[in-house]
């Protein structure tokens, strides 16, 4: 626990941190930095040992401070770095798991935990219901560890990774993407042949979006993000120009295609869980309609973040 730091990455100051440093098993860790977005106002009340850094104002704000973390672990010779996010609520002992996965996985790079969405919380709302299916799909609360495979990844609002793996390969985050940070971080270290598991005994409550405007953007902004981590990342890196016209001209025709195999890629992991999902297949293909589109979008940029 000693060789444990956690960073938390707070970026909506409508969410109050201290609650969730309460509900933290961190007296027996040595330090819990908190990054702040530079757009965020931050009212921390709560005695921790701590280091805070106020980031600058930027539209790449979350991984450029997920990146400060990194450097800070490393720099302090810390073991493992635990991510989370200042808008989840933690699982009794949340840390004391993540660190007892890592022992139990002594060659994985990554361990991640559940992310659970909020609606089974409150009165029911539809926004917060779709944001919870949509979003967390990669992260379903399991009887038994998984190994995390493509196409899935593990969302960095509850993950942890050993640093002598971020060490040895300079593994940092795309400061390039303004959302998306994960599903390339997971990308990369598959690439890697590092393997990443979604423990049973590790889990976070989520707050979920409950209004529409505030979710739909949310959404058509990962729909942006995955030109980069699902399609540009097949480009070949010095044909890029020649890839993104060819994607251009071509990629309106698949469009549909690609958005009913990501509505069963998101879909599926629900339907194992729960039969009965299946029948929100017509609303999630509608959404990654739209998000694909958004894909298509982006590609319009001809930015290449690599």
């Amino acid at each position: 626990m000693k060789k444990t730091i956690v960073t938390i990455l707070h970026h909506d100051e409508k969410i109050n941190l201290n609650k969730l440093i309460d509900k933290l098993d961190h007296k027996n860790i040595d330090f819990l930095l908190v990054v702040v977005d530079g757009f965020v106002k931050l009212d921390l009340k709560t005695k921790i040992k701590n280091k805070i850094i106020i980031k600058k104002k930027s539209i790449n704000a979350i991984p450029q401070n997920r990146n400060i973390g990194i450097d800070f672990a490393i720099k302090n010779k810390f073991k493992i770095l635990i991510f989370l996010d200042s808008d989840v609520m933690p699982s009794k002992k949340l840390i004391l798991n993540h660190v007892k996965a890592h022992k139990k996985y002594k060659n994985h790079a990554m361990i991640g935990g559940a992310v659970l969405p909020s609606h089974n919380l409150k009165k029911f709302n539809l926004w917060e219901f779709l944001d919870g299916k949509l979003s967390w799909f990669q992260a379903i609360k399991s009887r038994k560890d998984i190994e995390v495979k493509e196409p899935y990844n593990l969302p960095t609002c509850n993950v942890s990774i050993k640093t002598y793996y971020l060490k040895k390969y300079k593994i940092r985050f795309n400061e390039n993407l303004i959302t998306g940070e994960d599903a390339l971080l997971s990308s990369t270290l598959r690439k890697l042949k590092l393997k990443s598991i979604l423990s049973s005994k590790i889990s976070v409550i989520h707050n979920d979006r409950k209004k529409f405007l505030d979710f739909f953007l949310h959404h058509m902004k990962w729909g942006r993000h995955q030109y980069y981590t699902v399609y540009q990342t097949k480009f070949p890196k010095n044909l890029f120009y020649i890839s993104n016209i060819m994607f251009i001209f071509l990629f309106p025709f698949l469009l549909l295609i690609f958005a009913f195999l990501q509505s069963i890629f998101v879909i599926s992991p629900w339907v194992k869980n729960n039969k009965w999902n299946i029948f929100l297949f017509p609303i999630f293909f509608i959404f990654h309609t739209f998000k694909t589109f958004n894909s298509y979008l982006e590609s319009l940029r001809f930015k290449y973040i690599f």
